[in-house]
C-alpha cells in the first residue's frame, strides 16, 4: 500500500479515539523539539488531543484538504478549551517562521574512507507534512495576526535552497507554503488577498504565482473585491507599475485596480463626462491628492523609458531583422486611459509630466511610426483641457517639437479653440503662455545658504550655471554642503530639472518668433513689452532682433540695447504706448540698410538668436514670371526622403514619406499652408525607382525634387507667380532652399564613396562642387567679413565658390555650400566627416547669428587643415599621401 493510500484508509476508517496517543514530531530539527517540548508541559488530556491532530496532520499528502479532511480536524479541536487551539497553533506558526534554512556538514564512512559534504536544511519531510497539516486546520479560525503569519511563512518556505551537483535549486518547503497559500486564499478575508497579491509580487516561481493568481481572483469575486490587474511585465513599465500597486495599503490596492480596470474601457478618442464621473467615484476614498502622487509616480517612470532595439529570427525563413520595443500594446492601452483620469489634475508637475510623456509617446520609431500615438493623444487632450495657460503653454511648444503632420493638426485645433474661449488671438494665447521661470532679463539667483546659485541664458537651447562664495566671488564647483545635505541636493536637482524646460522653452521661442516673419504680425506696445521686451525668457530672443517702430505715422527700425531703443546709427528711438511694433524683415530694406545693421550689430556684438540681418531674400526671377504658374528653381535635387521628412515638419510643412506601395503613384506634395494670406505653398516631389534604394519597410531612401507651386486655398487655383506676396515668395524659397540645402545628398561626403545611386552621381559632384545657393551665398558674405579676423587670415581666403586653405602638406578648396573639400592642384576629393559633438576652435569665433551648422563646419575644416602637418586621423592622412 502507497503513502497515499495509506493516509487516505487511515482517514476513512479510524476514528479520532483509534489514532495513537502519544505522537511526537521529528527531533531531527529545531522545530521538532521545541513543539515535543511545548506539548509535554501540556495537560494529560491536551497531549492526547494535540497528538491525535498531530497523527491526523500527517495524513494532508495531497494539495488542498478535503471538506471530510476538515471536518474530522475540526472535530479533533473540539474538544480543547474555546481558543486554546487558536493559542498553541499562533505559537506553532510564530516559531515555524524564525525557522532559518541552516548548514549541515555530515560524515560518512565507507571502506574506512571518511566522507564529508555540506547540505541545507529546513524542516524535516516529516515535521513539514506535519506543519502543511496543522496550517490547513487554520482555515477555521483566521484572523488578521495569523493571516500575516501565514504570509510572512510563505515568504520563508519559497526561499530557495541552492541545489548540488544537477540538482536545481529548489523552494525550502513548497508544502507548507502551498498550505500557507491555500488559507490566505480561503480565509474570507480582505486581509487574505492583500497578502496574496504582496506574495506574488515577492515570490519567484512562475507556476506558484500563477496558482497565487487563481486564488486571488477567486477569494476578490466571493468578497466582492475589485479584481486584481495586473499589468503585463513584457516591459520596464509593466514589472514598475505591478511592484508599485503591491506596495500599496490593501484599500488603496484595491482603488487602483478599480482604475486600472476602468482605464482599460478608454477606447475612444476622448473620454466622455461619464467616463470621468466614474474616475472620480472610484478615486474618492483615497486621501487627498493620494492618486495624484501615486499617478505622478507612475507616469514619471514612463517619461524614462527608452525605446529598445531587439534582434529576432523569424521563425521560418530564418532571417534576422530588428524591432524596436517600448510599451507592450496591452500596457499601451492601459496607459491612455490613466493619463485621462489626470484631467482633474491642474498643478505644474502633472502638467510637467504629461509634457514630457506626450514627446516620448510620439518618438518615431523607424518603420513603425509614432512609439504610442494614443498615449501621446490622450496626453494632449489633458494638457488642452486643464485650467489657465499653462497646459496650452506646453502644446505650443509642442506643436513645434513633434513631427507628426496630424499631431500638429490637432495641437493647433486645441490652441485654437482655447484662443476662442479667452476672446484673444492664437499668437496672443501663444504669447500669454509662456513660463518666465522666475527669470528677469533671461538669469535668476537662487540661494543655498550663504551661497548663491546664478543661472543665466547664454544663447538659444544654452544656460549657464555660477556659483557665487558668501564674499561675491565665483566658485566653480558645488560646495561641498550643497553636496552632502539632502535638502539642498533635492533644491539642486529641481533646479536642473527647471533648466531642461527653459532650454526647450528658449529653443521653441525661437522657431515661433521665427514663423511671425511671414505673418507680418502688428503689436501694440504695451503687449509687446509684456510678453517680448520684459518677459524673462523671451526678452533673451526679442532684445537681439531688429523691429520696426512705428509712432505718429513714422517708422524706424530699431534694436533694443542697454535699456533703450537704437535706430542703425546707433541713435535713440522714443516710444510710446500708441507705438505699434512688427518684426523686421530685409525684404523691406534696400541693400544698403540691410549692410548697416549687419554692421551695427557686429559692432554691438549682439549675435541674432536666428538669421535677420543676414537673412536670405528670395525676389521673383524673370525665369519665374515667364513660367507664370510655377517655379523650378529648387528642381532636379536628390534629397534623403527620411530627412527630408524630419525637416519639412520641423518647418510646419506637411509630407508624406513614399515607398514601394504606392499603387504607381510616383509623385506626391510636399505643403505649407498660410491661412493669413490664403495661401498654400506646394513643392512637388517625384521618386526615384533604383534598385536597393528603400528600406525594409519598402520607404524609398531618396527623392527627386520639381517644381514649386502656390494654390489658392479657397478655389485650389493655381496662382501666378508675380501675385505671390514677396514676403511669402521670400520665406516659402528659404524653407525650400533650406530643405535642398541640408537633405541633398551632395552635402554627404560619404555618399559617392558609399555606393549612393550609381546613375546619379553626377548630381553629386555637380551639387556638391556647382553654384551657391542663397543660404550658401549668405555664408560666403559672412566669411568674406570674418576670415579677415582670423589666426588663419594670411593662408585662408575666400574665392568664388570656395574658401580656400593653404596648408603645410596640401592646398585645399571648402566648397561653402555643401562643406566638401578638394585638394590642389589636381582637385582630388578629400572625405571628412565631421563630428558634431566634438569643439573646435571655430565654437569660440563670434558669429552674427545662430543656426548654421554648414558655417561651423566650414570653419573647423578650415582650422583643421591650415594645420594639416597636426593631423592623426588615418583615414584622412591616407587620403592626404595618395
Amino acid at each position: 500500500m502507497s503513502g497515499t493510500e495509506k493516509n487516505t484508509f487511515l482517514e476513512n476508517n479510524l476514528t479520532p479515539d483509534d489514532k495513537p496517543k502519544n505522537y511526537q514530531l521529528s527531533e531531527g530539527d529545531e522545530f521538532g523539539k521545541y513543539v515535543n517540548e511545548q506539548v509535554a508541559a501540556f495537560t494529560e488530556e491536551e497531549q492526547n488531543i494535540f497528538g491525535k491532530i498531530f497523527q491526523h496532520a500527517l495524513t494532508a499528502t495531497m494539495d488542498k484538504p478535503s471538506q471530510k479532511w476538515l471536518k474530522q480536524a475540526k472535530e479533533l479541536i473540539k474538544a480543547l478549551k474555546r481558543g486554546r487551539y487558536k493559542q498553541v497553533i499562533q505559537e506553532v506558526l510564530d516559531l515555524a517562521v524564525t525557522m532559518k534554512v541552516t548548514e549541515v556538514v555530515e560524515t560518512t564512512e565507507y571502506k574506512g574512507r571518511t566522507t564529508h559534504y555540506t547540505h541545507q536544511a529546513y524542516f524535516t519531510d516529516k515535521n513539514a507534512l506535519v506543519l502543511k497539516g496543522l496550517i490547513w486546520t487554520v482555515v477555521a479560525y483566521c484572523d488578521r495576526k495569523n493571516l500575516l503569519t501565514l504570509a510572512q511563512l510563505t515568504e520563508r518556505a519559497f526561499q530557495e535552497i541552492p541545489g548540488q551537483g544537477a540538482v536545481a535549486a529548489r523552494p525550502a518547503a513548497a508544502g507548507v507554503g502551498n498550505a500557507c497559500i491555500f488559507v490566505l486564499g480561503n480565509s474570507k478575508m480582505e486581509e487574505g488577498v492583500n497578502h496574496l497579491i504582496h506574495l506574488k509580487s515577492s515570490i519567484r516561481q512562475e507556476s506558484t504565482q500563477k496558482i497565487i493568481q487563481k486564488y486571488i481572483e477567486v477569494a476578490s469575486k466571493k468578497l466582492g473585491l475589485a479584481q486584481p490587474y495586473h499589468l503585463s511585465e513584457g516591459d520596464e513599465f509593466g514589472k514598475y507599475v505591478n511592484a508599485k500597486i503591491a506596495a500599496l495599503e490593501g484599500e488603496e490596492r484595491v482603488v487602483f485596480y478599480g482604475v486600472f480596470q476602468h482605464a482599460l474601457t478608454a477606447t475612444a478618442s476622448k473620454p466622455s463626462s461619464s467616463w470621468l464621473m466614474q474616475v472620480k467615484t472610484l478615486i474618492k476614498s483615497l486621501k487627498k491628492d493620494r492618486y495624484k502622487q501615486v499617478m505622478q509616480d507612475i507616469l514619471g517612470f514612463a517619461t524614462e523609458l527608452t525605446i529598445t532595439e531587439v534582434t529576432e529570427i523569424h521563425a521560418f525563413s530564418g532571417r534576422q531583422y530588428t524591432v524596436h520595443k517600448y510599451f507592450t500594446d496591452k500596457n499601451k492601452a492601459l496607459l491612455k486611459g490613466l493619463v485621462w483620469t489626470m484631467v482633474a489634475f491642474h498643478d505644474r508637475v502633472s502638467l510637467l509630466i504629461l509634457a514630457r510623456l506626450t514627446e516620448f509617446a510620439f518618438q518615431t520609431i523607424p518603420d513603425v511610426g509614432p512609439a504610442a500615438s494614443g498615449v501621446g493623444n490622450a496626453c494632449i487632450y489633458v494638457l488642452a483641457h486643464s485650467k489657465g495657460v499653462e497646459g496650452v503653454s506646453y502644446l505650443s511648444r509642442l506643436k513645434l517639437k513633434i513631427r507628426q503632420n496630424n499631431t500638429q493638426k490637432l495641437i493647433q485645433q486645441y490652441i485654437d479653440e482655447a484662443a476662442k474661449k479667452l476672446g484673444i488671438s492664437t499668437i496672443g494665447l501663444e504669447e500669454l503662455s509662456v513660463p518666465d521661470f522666475g527669470l528677469i532679463e533671461g538669469k535668476k539667483t537662487v540661494a543655498f545658504d550663504d551661497y548663491q546659485l546664478e543661472l543665466a541664458i547664454t544663447g538659444i537651447g544654452k544656460t549657464q550655471l555660477t556659483w557665487y562664495k558668501p564674499d561675491g566671488n565665483p566658485q566653480k564647483s558645488v560646495p561641498a554642503f550643497v553636496k552632502s545635505t539632502q535638502q539642498h541636493k533635492d533644491r539642486l536637482k529641481r533646479l536642473k530639472d527647471e533648466i531642461k524646460q527653459i532650454q526647450k522653452y528658449s529653443t521653441a521661442q525661437r522657431d515661433r518668433i521665427d514663423r511671425l516673419f511671414i505673418q507680418n504680425h502688428i503689436w501694440s506696445y504695451e503687449t509687446f513689452q509684456t510678453y517680448y521686451l520684459e518677459h524673462g525668457l523671451v526678452c533673451t530672443i526679442a532684445r537681439k532682433l531688429i523691429w520696426t517702430l512705428t509712432t505718429d505715422g513714422q517708422k524706424t527700425e530699431a534694436v533694443f540695447h542697454k535699456d533703450q531703443w537704437e535706430d542703425v546709427q546707433g541713435k535713440s528711438v522714443e516710444v510710446g504706448p500708441e507705438t505699434q511694433v512688427v518684426l523686421w524683415h530685409p525684404i523691406h530694406s534696400d541693400t544698403d540698410t540691410i549692410l548697416a545693421w549687419r554692421d551695427r550689430l557686429e559692432a554691438l556684438e549682439i549675435r541674432q538668436p536666428m538669421k535677420q540681418a543676414y537673412r536670405e531674400v528670395y525676389l521673383l526671377t524673370e525665369a519665374e514670371a515667364n513660367t507664370r504658374m510655377y517655379s523650378n528653381r529648387m528642381a532636379a535635387h536628390i534629397l534623403k526622403q527620411h530627412q527630408f521628412k524630419a525637416l519639412t515638419s520641423l518647418r510646419g510643412w506637411k509630407y508624406s514619406l513614399m515607398g514601394t506601395y504606392d499603387d504607381g503613384r510616383d509623385n506626391t506634395i510636399a505643403s505649407f499652408s498660410l491661412p493669413e494670406h490664403g495661401i498654400e505653398a506646394e513643392y512637388w516631389i517625384n521618386e526615384i525607382h533604383a534598385d536597393d534604394a528603400f528600406n525594409d519597410a519598402g520607404i524609398w531612401l531618396y527623392v527627386a525634387t520639381d517644381q514649386v507651386r502656390f494654390v489658392n486655398k479657397e478655389s485650389g487655383e493655381v496662382l501666378q507667380m508675380v501675385d505671390i506676396p514677396k514676403i511669402v515668395l521670400s520665406e516659402v524659397m528659404r524653407d525650400v532652399d533650406l530643405f535642398v540645402g541640408v537633405c541633398s545628398v551632395g552635402n554627404d561626403p560619404e555618399w559617392r564613396d558609399n555606393g549612393g545611386i550609381p546613375q546619379y552621381r553626377d548630381y553629386w559632384t555637380s551639387y556638391s562642387f556647382g553654384d551657391l545657393t542663397e543660404v550658401a551665398q549668405t555664408r560666403k558674405k559672412v566669411l568674406e567679413t570674418l576670415i579677415p579676423r582670423l589666426k588663419i587670415k594670411n593662408i585662408a581666403a575666400v574665392d568664388g565658390r570656395f574658401l580656400k586653405v593653404k596648408g603645410k602638406v596640401r592646398n585645399y578648396k571648402i566648397h561653402i555650400g555643401s562643406t566638401n573639400i578638394l585638394m590642389e592642384p589636381n582637385d582630388q576629393y578629400l572625405c571628412i566627416v565631421p563630428d558634431r559633438k566634438s569643439t573646435t576652435k571655430s565654437d569660440n569665433i563670434f558669429l552674427p547669428f545662430e543656426g548654421d551648422q554648414g558655417l561651423s563646419i566650414v570653419l573647423s575644416k578650415a582650422f583643421l587643415l591650415a594645420e594639416d602637418d597636426k593631423i592623426t586621423d588615418r583615414s584622412i592622412l591616407s587620403q592626404l599621401k595618395r
